[in-house]
């Protein structure tokens, strides 16, 4: 076989930390090299925190924050975000719900405005909130038709038995 190539070095640039007053913990990454902005929010509960009889909550919750807040509707802030040539999404896993942006530098404030709309604001319409839930059953109903998901699902009641990380999926 070749040689090993010469290791190339990787300097990542030291954080800024700091709290803000309102306990929220940032820290800023800072490469000029590219003219992009990357925000990530985390929260530090996830589906593990579902009440008991609600499995998929969180997710559900996670999934349709960005279907209609006070100020848009689902239609127009998938628009404005597209306008912005940015993204911006929610989600949730065992542990966390993070919801994430992406753009160009130019429209970090536009980005951190969206931000806190449909984190502050979202209004969960009725008709996301039944879409969801009719695609959700569908796709409850493909998994069950699939054997490594039905392995996934024993092997999780076997390692973790009634914990929360032993719920695979939520239940229709």
């Amino acid at each position: 076989p070749p040689e090993p190539l010469e290791p190339i070095a990787f300097d990542l640039a030291k954080p800024f930390k700091t709290t803000l007053t309102n306990g929220l913990n940032v820290v800023v990454f800072e490469d000029a090299r590219l003219p992009l902005v990357s925000f990530r929010l985390a929260f530090f509960s996830g589906d593990a925190a579902d009440p008991e009889g609600a499995a998929g909550i969180t997710s559900a919750a996670a999934n349709l924050m960005t279907e209609g807040t006070e100020n848009y509707s689902s239609k127009q802030l998938a628009e404005t975000i597209e306008r912005l040539g940015a993204s911006l999404h929610v989600s949730s896993s065992d542990d966390f719900v993070i919801m994430s942006a992406s753009s160009l530098a130019f429209y970090s404030e536009d980005m951190l405005t969206l931000m806190a709309e449909v984190l502050m604001r979202p209004t969960f319409p009725e008709s996301e909130v039944d879409l969801y839930r009719r695609n959700t059953i569908e796709h409850l109903k493909f998994q069950r038709s699939q054997s490594p998901f039905l392995a996934a699902e024993q092997l999780g009641r076997l390692n973790f038995g009634d914990h929360p990380y032993g719920r695979i999926s939520p239940t229709k």
